[in-house]
């Protein structure tokens, strides 16, 4: 519609909210909010028993003295040292089974992985490597130990000490033999607490009783270990979960396994060495990664640990 020249448009009011239509319409402006803010922190926050554990290398530290153990952490008092008893570690009959040994599968590390088990309590993984820097043998040996911290009283007891030696190389007459074990953690059967699961890989002699020809890779199934009061039992019928976390390897980049694996076939893919395996922990697909921009060669022998300077400890 054609406007006059110099006549403004009419201007009309701005229609407003009475202020029983604003009350209304603030109530559901605040609930909408209060709705909003509470599925938030809803999304946030998982149910306790699919929720994934976090996992510490800093808020534990193993120390030994006179082969006596003890566990050290910081306290509202200060750091505070609670002792171990020595069999939990190294039962006296297996450690006399070593005592010709070139190397110690005692050797326990300093660092200790922790994470919550989910009733208040706090799981602890200790473990040891040691390995020949010299000699044909390649011998090398390593445990893990698993321990529960209660917060409340400062007190330990055995979670799960009876796994026995869970790393393992070895070379007898140019036969090679490996072992690893890996840890998973997850709860694994719905009730709130975490549980151990447990995968074990090998490299066999073809002198083993059951294993002939070549030498050969095989890993087996996983087993989980259930929290109990009294620490972790083993579960016969056990099956994959998606939401476990692995535990880090101690002191050590990568395992006797796949020492001897690519000293054999000259590649860090087990695919390469057997049928493709089952599971392939993290840190083995960054090896297998730069394997890739940099080919193995058969025969090369690389140690799970660099070998230490002089008057340098080992890490």
């Amino acid at each position: 519609m054609c406007q006059k020249p110099g006549r403004r448009p009419g201007v009309h009011p701005t229609p407003m909210i009475s202020k029983h239509r604003f009350q209304p319409v603030f109530v559901l402006f605040f609930l909408g909010l209060q709705f909003f803010a509470t599925f938030e922190v809803l999304a946030q926050v998982k149910l306790p028993a699919k929720s994934r554990p976090k996992i510490s290398t800093d808020q534990f530290t193993l120390e030994t003295e006179n082969k006596k153990y003890s566990l050290s952490f910081p306290s509202s008092k200060g750091t505070q040292s609670v002792p171990i008893p020595t069999e939990w570690l190294a039962p006296p009959e297996e450690l006399a089974e070593e005592e010709e040994q070139p190397f110690s599968s005692f050797l326990y590390s300093k660092r200790v992985t922790s994470f919550p088990i989910g009733n208040g309590e706090i799981a602890l993984h200790l473990s040891s490597f040691d390995r020949m820097t010299e000699g044909s043998m390649m011998g090398a040996g390593g445990r893990d130990v698993f321990l529960i911290f209660s917060p409340a009283d400062s007190s330990l007891r055995p979670g799960l000490i009876n796994l026995g030696v869970t790393k393992d190389r070895s070379r007898d007459e140019g036969c090679f033999h490996a072992l690893m074990t890996h840890f998973l953690i997850a709860d694994a059967n719905d009730d709130g607490n975490v549980d151990i699961g447990i995968v074990k890989e090998e490299i066999k002699c073809p002198g083993d009783e059951v294993w002939l020809g070549a030498p050969s890779y095989v890993q087996h199934s996983l087993h989980w270990f259930l929290f109990t009061p009294e620490g972790w039992t083993k579960e016969e019928n056990s099956s994959w979960t998606d939401d476990y976390e692995e535990l880090p390897l101690v002191d050590i980049y990568l395992s006797p396994v796949d020492v001897v694996g690519e000293f054999l076939w000259g590649t860090y893919d087990p695919s390469k060495w057997m049928s493709p395996p089952t599971y392939t922990p993290t840190y083995r697909r960054k090896l297998q990664k730069e394997e890739r921009r940099k080919p193995s060669k058969i025969g090369r022998y690389i140690p799970e640990q660099p070998v230490p300077k002089p008057n340098q400890q080992p890490q």
